[in-house]
């Protein structure tokens, strides 16, 4: 009778476990599979594809890195996409469909504490983010680095979240790997990094100062890297993101990793500034100069196109939740809240200070990840109150959005002249 209660919880606990597995389990299949529609429609090379493909082609060829402005490990992702299912429409994009489910994922354990229902709809915003939805599709480096970046806050939240320091010390060092990772795919990246350090720095020294009694879920409490020293903390972190970001180029047999760095960062500075689709950062949350990946005409006055907006939805929904997460954060000082803005702000900020003339609408997406996280977070915690309408409604008009922009999203043809004009809202817009 006395070990009753405890293995009835364990019951419990393993099938309410087994639930959340099947339920992520379902939203990586179906996420898949909505990428995978008419994603070979698009049947030539689509905006940035015309440099990634053929530098992957080289890759499998055995030539050096043809785009060497680039860190190599994208290339080298969309070359082993091709390698499993040939150079076709569908082989240079099947990595960047996978990526994007897995993103996906990892944004929903990020959230593994709140409630099945909450996880539920918070998978269901996600589902209707173009930004993720056009990424997923198109063989670019971005939704490699995201996901790689997005699994690295996962692995570093776990850690914090680690009962014993060996699952501590093991999800650090992930976390760092990925990170290192993910700056092989795209620099950008490094700001994640920069600011994961800059956490474990600020936990490690102000955490002890303050009560830490309770539930784990302060982002200042220092028991979340008990028994880890600050300079082994920092150091072991620097030095297996160092491993991770040099791996991609050893592997291509590149033995001046330093050199090439440099060479990339000369050659980053010399992209043209007056590209059209050139967006001052300004612009990028109201969308005010987003970009068309692909428009071309098909003959009978048709017309093919994939135009890179947010959805509109969650891009203004979400700087109003952004706004709401700074207030949650204060007032309950949870971290996931202090994750969110950290993350959002620095991967939107960071081009205040970033020296490069050139900008585009896309490289608000890390940033927008975020944003969209707090918009579902925020949304999800109405679901049991008075106020479950207002959610319901929201996740509503985003499915609608998605579906109204889906033509022009997935790259399916339409009539010029007649339709061009329900999507292209504005004269910016064309």
């Amino acid at each position: 009778m006395i070990t009753k209660p405890p293995i009835i919880a364990s019951n419990n606990d393993q099938s309410q476990s087994s639930t959340r597995l099947a339920t992520l389990v379902c939203f990586f299949v179906g996420s898949l599979i909505l990428y995978l529609i008419a994603v070979i429609n698009l049947d030539q090379l689509v905006f940035d594809e015309a440099h990634y493909v053929p530098a992957a082609r080289a890759m499998i060829e055995g030539n050096s890195n043809p785009i060497p402005e680039h860190p190599p490990l994208g290339i080298m992702l969309i070359a082993l996409s091709m390698l499993v299912a040939g150079d076709t429409p569908f082989g240079w994009r099947l990595g960047s469909m996978l990526a994007g489910s897995w993103l996906l994922i990892g944004l929903l354990l990020l959230c593994r504490r709140m409630s099945l229902r909450r996880i539920i709809y918070l998978g269901c915003l996600l589902l209707t983010s173009h930004f993720i939805y056009i990424h997923a599709r198109i063989a670019m480096l971005d939704i490699y680095m995201c996901a790689l970046l997005v699994w690295a806050v996962v692995a570093l939240n776990n850690c914090f979240l680690a009962e014993t320091l060996r699952s501590r010390w093991q999800l650090l060092l992930v976390s760092a790997l990925l990170w290192g990772l993910a700056t092989a795919v795209k620099w950008v990246a490094v700001v994640g990094f920069v600011i994961a350090v800059l956490h474990i720095i600020t936990i490690k020294i102000i955490g002890k100062r303050f009560s830490t009694v309770g539930k784990l879920d302060r982002w200042y409490d220092d028991r979340h890297l008990q028994g880890i020293s600050l300079l082994s903390a920092v150091g072991c972190y620097l030095l297996v993101f160092i491993g991770g970001y040099s791996v991609p180029y050893l592997l291509l047999g590149e033995s001046k990793v330093i050199d090439a760095v440099v060479e990339a960062w000369h050659l980053q500075h010399r992209v043209p500034v007056n590209h059209n689709y050139h967006s001052p950062m300004l612009n990028w949350p109201l969308l005010l100069r987003p970009i068309w990946y692909e428009y071309r005409q098909l003959g009978d006055g048709l017309v093919r196109g994939v135009f890179c907006l947010g959805n509109p939805v969650i891009m203004l929904g979400g700087l109003l939740s952004i706004l709401w997460s700074i207030y949650n954060w204060w007032r309950q000082q949870s971290m996931l809240a202090f994750l969110i803005l950290i993350y959002y702000g620095g991967f939107y900020l960071c081009w205040t200070v970033v020296s490069r003339e050139a900008s585009f609408h896309y490289y608000y997406f890390p940033a927008v990840l975020f944003m969209t996280l707090s918009l579902g977070v925020n949304l999800s915690s109405l679901l049991d109150s008075r106020w479950r309408i207002t959610a319901w409604l929201v996740l509503g008009i985003a499915v609608i959005f998605f579906i109204y922009f889906y033509p022009v999203l997935s790259g399916i043809s339409f009539p010029l002249n007649k339709h061009l004009r329900l999507w292209a809202w504005f004269q910016v817009w064309i």
